[in-house]
Order: structure tokens, then sequence, then C-alpha cells
């Protein structure tokens, strides 16, 4: 067989392109520029300390991510990496990173082309480190059991639209959120919070009245 290492370029979450996000509508409407700004003030407020009091040493959770195509890959800790700020164009944005860690990789024979191409794409598309070795009838991948995370909160303040998106937080893919400011109160943010670390899954809660633009 033969053997190739893949390790995705880096991403960037706040250019991830769009085309692949599901996207949910929390609430139509609109909040004034004066009102969004200290709300957004609050949520960086509140996920920079967090992002401070557990970045110095791994969060313990217990998590197992669906993989098409594949066995499920388990992890055991959450590693908070960095926050980062974005502003332009009107568009004013922070951005959380993780990463899910296991102790075990998994290993999935394909033995047919389409489903060993289609099992690449998928981890190859979520930023997951994985080696694949190929032979005359069956292909093997091995995927490392680390999984790149984030959150990003942005806010168009001309609009008072607050987007929040999720890529890789429990399920592999793309997830954005679309509310008013006003929706974005304490409540809200904590639960961001809460699902950053796995300790609560109120944010889903919140947004179970959620649906597609158009339904």
């Amino acid at each position: 067989m033969s053997e190739e290492h893949t390790v995705p370029e880096q991403w960037e979450p706040q250019t991830e392109a769009l085309s692949r996000a599901d996207t949910r509508v929390i609430s139509r409407g609109s909040v004034k520029s004066a009102e969004l700004e200290p709300r957004l003030v609050l949520a960086r407020r509140t996920l920079g300390a967090f992002v401070i009091d557990n970045q110095h040493a791994p969060l313990k959770f217990e998590h197992a991510f669906e993989i098409a195509g594949s066995d499920r890959l388990k992890t055991g800790e959450i590693q908070i990496c960095s926050l980062v700020d974005d502003e332009s164009g009107g568009i004013r944005a922070f951005t959380v990173a993780l990463e899910y860690r296991g102790r075990e990789s998994i290993s999935q024979l394909c033995e047919s082309q389409p489903a060993y191409r289609k099992l690449r794409h998928v981890l190859f598309e979520n930023g997951l480190v994985f080696r694949s070795a190929t032979g005359a009838t069956v292909s093997k991948v091995t995927i490392e059991p680390k999984v790149p995370a984030a959150l990003t909160v942005s806010a168009d303040l001309r609009s008072g639209c607050v987007t929040i998106t999720l890529r890789n937080i429990l399920l592999l893919g793309t997830m954005e959120y679309e509310l008013t400011g006003e929706r974005m109160d304490r409540a809200f943010i904590e639960s961001l919070a809460g699902l950053l670390s796995g300790r609560s899954a109120v944010f889903y809660t919140l947004a179970e009245n959620t649906s597609p633009p158009g339904r």
C-alpha cells in the first residue's frame, strides 16, 4: 500500500465558506446599534473570561463524533485555545477556538474508491488530521483523535443582526444561528460558555424554535 499523511490547511472561522453552513433564524427584526453595542461587549467579556479561566488546562468532557462512512471518533477532553477579534465592513466579530482531544485514533477500511474519496472529503472539509494507505482492492484511513472547533459571534452594527456560527461544536460541520440583538441577553450569552465547556446544552433549548429561512 502507498501511504499518505494529510493535515488540512489551517482554517479561518471568520472566512469559512458560508455555502457549507446550515443557517437557522431565531428571530427577525432589528435593534439599534446603540442597543446592540453593550450586549456585544458583554458577550465578548463573558467569553473572554471563559477563555482566560480555561485555556491553561483541558476540560474533561467525553464525547463521540459521528463521521459519515466511519466509526465514531471518541474524545475525552476539550482544550480551549484562544479568542480572536475581527472587525471589517461594519461587521464586528470574535471567535473562540478550541479542540476536542482523545487518546485513540480510529481506522476505517474502504472497499471501493468512491467510499474512500467520500470519507477523505468529509475529513478534509472538517479539518481532521488523517493518514491513508491505498492498495489494489482496499484503502485504509486512520483518523487522529483531534477535532478543531470554533464558535464565532458576529454582529452587523447597521442592521442589528447577530450571527452565531458553530464549527464542529459537538457535531462535524458548520451551523449558523441568526438572531436580533435583543435576543442576545445574559442567559443566551452564558449558554454559549456552557456549550463550549460541554457542561450545558441550554443553548439548543433557547434556539429550539428556530427554523430555516423560508420555512
